[in-house]
């Protein structure tokens, strides 16, 4: 009986196995827009030498895309920089192999929380309709020498 048991189990890992999911690790579980993501992704082995990565705003449109290349593990590691200018949302990295025989494998897609953060408010005494919200630099200056900055 522990010999069926056994073997069970074991048919199960093995099936459980070949259906596996490619799982992505990111540095942290958000982003704020302006911030550079590191994640790791683990594919299915044997790994595909050269993925494509891209990415998706939170209304399905591709926004950009880059290659991630896996190491002599399997692993694929890479980030990505969000965009300053993005919207609060959650955004999809989508990654697809090529197959020797030039199909496109897709390896999954995966959710991230990214959080705009423009919280720059219009000062007072700033001219009025010239678009920026920034203040002005009341007659600081910079300098740069070789011994260093002012």
């Amino acid at each position: 009986m522990m010999r069926i048991l056994t073997l069970v189990v074991a048919l199960f890992l093995v099936s459980q196995s070949l259906d596996a999911q490619t799982a992505v690790h990111f540095d942290r579980p958000f982003h704020v827009a302006g911030e550079v993501a590191w994640f790791a992704a683990y594919p299915p082995q044997p790994a595909p030498r050269k993925v494509k990565a891209t990415v998706y705003a939170p209304d399905g449109k591709a926004i950009d895309y880059f290659f991630l290349k896996a190491d002599a593990n399997g692993q694929l590691k890479g980030y990505y920089r969000w965009p300053f200018e993005i919207a609060t949302g959650y955004y999809r990295i989508g990654l697809q192999a090529f197959t020797t025989d030039r199909r496109v494998m897709d390896l999954g897609t995966f959710r991230h929380a990214v959080y705009s953060d423009q919280r720059v408010e219009a000062v007072a005494g700033a001219a009025a309709g010239n678009g920026s919200k920034l203040p002005a630099a009341n007659g600081l200056s910079l300098q740069a020498s070789p011994t260093g900055l002012q």
